[in-house]
């Protein structure tokens, strides 16, 4: 029997998106990062611009998902709850964050992922600031 594959992204602005990824297990576990990008973008338009921003990152858990790893590889399922950040560059480029620093682009993003666990409660789950309840309809 055929489901309906859904996961919940947490916008900007704390509304929620329902994302429908696909109908079977074996396409649930083979779905990659950019392959969910494109259906947020296929399913919500008016969020191309900042999905496709080089300073975007979707969050799940403390971790910033990768482009080309599947959801599965980071134990995504349906219903998961995937936050999405924007970082506003201070004047310089996203190249230009520490330009000591030997990391590559993967260095990065864990900072990243550390300046977004800063927005959270002691407990690591709860924001500080209330985010807007969804429901499923």
């Amino acid at each position: 029997m055929e489901n309906l594959y859904q996961v919940i992204v947490n916008r900007f602005g704390g509304k929620c998106l329902i994302i429908n990824l696909c109908d079977t297990e074996e396409e649930m576990q083979k779905m990659t990062v950019l392959q969910l990008k494109e259906k947020m973008i296929q399913q919500y338009p008016e969020c191309r611009q900042n999905i496709e921003n080089s300073n975007c990152y979707l969050i799940f858990g403390d971790v910033a998902l990768e482009d080309s790893e599947p959801l599965s590889e980071y134990g995504i399922q349906h219903l998961s709850v995937i936050d999405v950040m924007v970082f506003q560059s201070k004047g310089h480029g996203h190249d230009e964050v520490d330009k000591d620093h030997k990391g590559d682009k993967k260095d990065d993003r864990k900072h990243y992922s550390m300046e977004f666990l800063a927005n959270f409660r002691e407990d690591g789950f709860t924001p500080k600031k209330e985010k807007e309840k969804c429901a499923i309809l």
